[in-house]
């Protein structure tokens, strides 16, 4: 081996134990801060264990809870079912018996309109007839009375009339009275007994 070589072979030697030394260092350094992690981890743990620990005691006894409250809601639920079960019966039965007599009801209200609707058609029949028979008499009663008083009118007039030629056939007659015709300045008197004839 030649001299240069040994020296490479030195360097080579010298960089894999720098290599060696610098891995061992960091190797130390992550041991340390691995340590170092395990020692908070470690504490954290223990700080969660004084805190998880009761939360946990809390959720076991809520479940614990929780299973009581379902069974005694699965108690009731089956004490229950029946007497559901029965109300919701009696509802149908009851909703059945409101609904049969609402339907008696409506018959009934049904038959009382439409005989309430007869016993109007048939008094307005009969107030119809009684107008109908009032209006006939009335015209009956004015014709019966009202005949005889133009007849005994006529006859009233006609004697009056008698009378009053009578009257006047005896009493004299005044003669009509001419008035005097005036002329004024100038004119001729006209007394409407000339000839008004001119050529």
């Amino acid at each position: 081996m030649t001299e240069s070589q040994a020296h490479f072979l030195l360097i080579l030697v010298g960089i894999i134990a720098v290599g060696f030394l610098l891995q061992g260092i960091a190797v130390l350094v992550l041991a340390l801060v691995g340590s170092k992690l395990v020692k908070q981890l470690t504490d954290v743990v223990a700080e969660a264990k004084g805190k998880v620990y009761p939360i946990l005691e809390n959720v076991h006894q809520i479940s614990e809870k929780v299973t009581d409250i379902s069974q005694v809601a699965r108690d009731v639920a089956v004490d229950t079912a029946p007497k559901i079960r029965r109300v919701t019966t009696n509802f149908a039965e009851t909703s059945d018996v409101y609904r049969a007599k609402l339907a008696e009801v409506d018959a009934l209200v049904t038959d009382t309109a439409d005989k309430a609707r007869r016993q109007s058609d048939r008094v307005d029949g009969m107030v119809t007839d009684v107008l109908d028979k009032t209006t006939e008499v009335t015209h009956t009663v004015a014709h019966a009375i009202m005949v005889p008083v133009r007849q005994m009118a006529g006859l009233v007039s006609g004697a009056k009339g008698g009378i009053e030629a009578l009257i006047a056939n005896f009493t004299p007659k005044p003669k009509p009275v001419v008035p005097k015709p005036v002329a004024f300045e100038g004119e001729s008197i006209y007394t409407g007994q000339e000839d008004d004839y001119h050529a």
